[in-house]
């Protein structure tokens, strides 16, 4: 399965992050401490550590495969990150996971809605039976998101995470070729 560079729908482009996207990523993500307590890693104080995050994506890209993470963009800026990962085990459906975010700043304008919609389409249109996703479980906003996206609630994974010094339970979300089929009949 081959990465495309981009994707695009009504108000984003998805596309490949550029070393260029480093300061206003930094701006507008990974700088932000009510996002990366969320995520599995520490909040950047410089723009260094943005970079070498960027530099970590685009060694990705040179797979062409499908895991990699995407730039979030609106009008050019950088709003947040989608990242899909091919997550197929031996005697397992095609799989595919997922994980994302937005800038605190855009929140609640249905951004991460439409980037998630838009990364599901592409793993089903690229052979993926099953995708899915956990978050963390203080982040009731995440799971609303999966929700709207027509991912269901699969249950709770006490203590999976080990970070920044604390157990996380995560909640999982999970969406199958044939809820896809349905949904659109």
């Amino acid at each position: 399965m081959k990465l495309r560079h981009t994707i695009k729908t009504d108000r984003l482009v998805l596309r490949r992050f550029m070393l260029d996207d480093a300061q206003v990523f930094f701006n507008n993500c990974t700088s932000n401490s009510s996002l990366s307590k969320y995520m599995f890693w520490n909040t950047h104080t410089s723009v260094d550590e943005t970079q070498k995050m960027i530099e970590g994506f685009i060694e990705q890209y040179a797979d062409d495969k499908i895991n990699c993470v995407f730039a979030i963009t609106l009008k050019d800026e950088v709003i947040g990150s989608i990242g899909c990962f091919d997550n197929t085990q031996k005697n397992q459906s095609p799989t595919a996971a997922f994980a994302y975010m937005i800038s605190e700043r855009y929140w609640g304008n249905g951004y991460a809605t439409e980037a998630l919609t838009a990364i599901i389409e592409y793993l089903f249109a690229n052979g993926y039976h099953r995708i899915y996703a956990d978050h963390d479980k203080r982040n009731a906003s995440s799971g609303r998101v999966m929700k709207k996206c027509g991912l269901q609630y699969e249950g709770e994974l006490r203590d999976k995470y080990f970070v920044n010094g604390e157990y996380v339970t995560v909640l999982q979300y999970a969406i199958v070729a044939s809820d896809k089929k349905q949904k659109n009949q």
